[in-house]
This record gives structure tokens, C-alpha cells and sequence, in this order.
């Protein structure tokens, strides 16, 4: 089982490479309503753009169209397909299925030692008085606690699921959404669910993270990112 600085180091080897970024950028082209529905992906301009070879845009694409943020057919461009726009959205509504019951089967079963160290980035997060370093933590905060309750939900599904879904997040990091109120809002919502999960409150568990994923809806700057 992975610790929680495993957890962590993982969060931060998922981003950087020039894939990654190719594939951020052709998402952010679609959430944000650049590239729509049946249009083509036009991977030499985007090479340029970004000032990056062929090859990074290319395994970008091939990446997305698995995923099925892109269709392509033999010999064909890849087009943006339907739905695309709203893919985190509907991540997170998968979340909100899975997360709640994750929650609860976790609950009083994470490591001591896992709990310190959540509990250490929490309080990490709260005495940060510099914006960008305290928004870096919350992120940081949000991946652990997500990844290591589905670790130890015991459903090997549920924690694939989950765990592909937190994959995601890496793009949402870095298109920042969050005004300073709704990343505390998020925060003490974090702690909600933490100290339930210490607890071993099972019913509570799953209250308070059903109720974390829905409000993140509230109030979004940008409706297609979560």
C-alpha cells in the first residue's frame, strides 16, 4: 500500500514532460471552448504554437483519443468529440457516486502514520500566509486525502476508478479556479472528512465527502473545470 509521500511524489512525476503538457493544452482548448464538437485536432499548428516537436503532441493526442476525449478514425484526424467540453465535470460525477462510499469503507482504517502526515499538510496549509504557497498545499492536501481513502476503501475497483479520476486533477491544478474564501470553504471540508475517517465514523465519513464534492460545484468560475 502506498504511503503517503509515495502519494504524493506520484502527484508531482504526473506532471512537467512535454506529453503532459500537450495534452494539458489540447484540454484547455476544449474546456474552454477554443476547439468544439467534430473539429479536428491540428497537431503540426499546436506543435508550433507551443514551440515543442511533433512527437509530444502526437503521443498527446493518442493519449486523449484512449481516454476518449478524441475520436479518430484510421487514417483520419483526430476530432474533439461530443461531450468533451464537460469531461471534468463528468469526472467529478463519477466521483460523487463512488467518493461517498470510498469514504465510509475507509473510515478508522487509515495508518497512524498516514493520519500524522495528513494532518501535518492541513496544518501546513493553515499557518502558509503566502497565496500561491497555501493554494500549493491545498492541492497537494486535496490529492492525498482523496487517493489514500480510496486506497483504503478495500474495493479494487472503486480505487482504480478514483485513482484515474484524481489523475485528472493534475490539469485542474494547473488552471487555478479557486478564490481564497473557496479554497478555505474546501479546506475545512477536508478536515471534515479527516477527522470523521480518524474517527472511524463510517455514516459520517460519508456525509461530509458527499457533501465536499457537490458544494465544489457552487459557485464555479469556469463550469467545466473542477
Amino acid at each position: 500500500m502506498s504511503s503517503l509521500s509515495s502519494i504524493l511524489e506520484t502527484a508531482s512525476e504526473q506532471s512537467g514532460s512535454s506529453v503532459d503538457l500537450a495534452y494539458d493544452e489540447i484540454l484547455r482548448r476544449i474546456v474552454s471552448g477554443e476547439l468544439r464538437e467534430g473539429e479536428p485536432i491540428k497537431g503540426a499548428l499546436i506543435s508550433r504554437e507551443m514551440g515543442v516537436s511533433r512527437t509530444p503532441v502526437v503521443q498527446a493526442i493518442a493519449r486523449l483519443t484512449a481516454e476518449g476525449v478524441l475520436n479518430q478514425e484510421l487514417n483520419r484526424r483526430a476530432i474533439v468529440a461530443a461531450g468533451a467540453e464537460r469531461w471534468f465535470v463528468s469526472l467529478h460525477e463519477v466521483r460523487i457516486l463512488l467518493e461517498p462510499a470510498a469514504a465510509a469503507a475507509a473510515a478508522g482504517k487509515l495508518s497512524r502514520q498516514t493520519l500524522e502526515e495528513l494532518n501535518e499538510v492541513a496544518r501546513q496549509y493553515e499557518a502558509e500566509s503566502d497565496w500561491q504557497a497555501r493554494r500549493e498545499t491545498a492541492y497537494r492536501l486535496d490529492f492525498a486525502l482523496h487517493t489514500a481513502i480510496a486506497e483504503k476503501s478495500g474495493n479494487l475497483m472503486i480505487r482504480s476508478i478514483i485513482a484515474k479520476c484524481m489523475s485528472f486533477k493534475r490539469f485542474a491544478y494547473r488552471i487555478p479556479n479557486d478564490l481564497p474564501e473557496r479554497l478555505d470553504r474546501s479546506h475545512r471540508e477536508h478536515l471534515e472528512i479527516l477527522q470523521a475517517v480518524q474517527a472511524g465514523d463510517a455514516d459520517t465519513a460519508h456525509a461530509a465527502m458527499l457533501f465536499h464534492l457537490r458544494s465544489t460545484f457552487r459557485d464555479l468560475p469556469n463550469d467545466h473545470v473542477v
